[in-house]
């Protein structure tokens, strides 16, 4: 999958089966909102990626800002 090619983390089972928790629709969810609006899906990916989503790392001062300019390019 794409976003974990870009670092976005999966939890796995023992198969090494992808675990999908609510963190990860949400990222799903705003990567389709992204590509709805005609973000390219390079920039889509890096751009969910870069909300820190996966994990428990929280969405950064930066990655708020970058998705705003995001928006505003596309708007």
């Amino acid at each position: 999958m794409e976003l974990e090619k870009l670092g976005y983390t999966f939890d796995r089972n023992e198969k090494e089966q992808r675990i999908y928790q609510e963190r990860d629709f949400k990222a799903l969810r705003e990567l389709k909102k992204l590509l709805a609006n005609n973000i390219s899906f390079v920039d889509a990916i890096k751009a969910v990626v870069s909300m820190g989503l996966e994990g428990k790392t929280p969405l950064s001062r930066l990655a708020f800002s970058q998705m705003k300019s995001v928006y505003r390019s596309v708007n």
